[in-house]
């Protein structure tokens, strides 16, 4: 099983998650990079099992590097029969809901804005960005490293709140209160 992994680096939001998106590009030879761009995106995707997306996303599309669609209804048919994992706001509200309609096999992804910081925890988002992936990489399905990463998060909110940063706690909860995980929970990269 092999996928494609496209991230933006277009403004300082996308350059954080473009950064966070390497330590996935670089644990395992199973995925490829792709020039995040519309004509790119439909010609690589055709030959690949799954699609990895760090970037910005609207209600109802992802957005390209160029600030085009990279993704939206029009070109959903591309993913039939693919698995998807997008770190990028919003998607879950209407892309990712009419992405299952059109036959792909399961969305990961956030129905509302993914929030985080760029101080010293900073990597706590990171974290909670690449988990699922990760440990789907590890050998686990998309469902078993959702709910793992529910449990890390409940952790890492007490943590959080016992050394007084109740925002940053909030914003894990947030987070995580907003993945949606739609269609086939047992996909996984074998």
């Amino acid at each position: 099983m092999v996928g494609s992994l496209y991230a933006t680096a277009m403004d300082q939001s996308t350059a954080h998650s473009y950064a966070w998106s390497r330590e996935v590009l670089n644990k395992t030879d199973k995925i490829c990079e792709g020039t995040p761009n519309r004509e790119h995106f439909e010609d690589s995707i055709k030959h690949k099992d799954f699609m990895i997306f760090y970037g910005h996303g609207r209600e109802d599309r992802l957005i390209g590097q160029d600030g085009d669609n990279l993704l939206d209804e029009q070109n959903l048919s591309y993913l039939s029969n693919k698995w998807c994992y997008w770190v990028a706001c919003l998607a879950g509200k209407k892309l990712g809901p009419e992405a299952i309609k059109q036959g792909v096999k399961t969305v990961f992804c956030w129905d509302e804005i993914f929030v985080f910081s760029i101080d010293e925890d900073e990597e706590i988002f990171k974290e909670i960005a690449n988990f699922v992936i990760l440990s789907m990489l590890d050998g686990l399905s998309m469902g078993e490293s959702f709910k793992k990463l529910k449990e890390y998060a409940r952790k890492i909110e007490k943590k959080l709140r016992r050394r007084g940063k109740h925002t940053k706690a909030d914003m894990v909860r947030w987070n995580v209160d907003h993945i949606s995980l739609l269609g086939d929970e047992e996909v996984n990269i074998s």
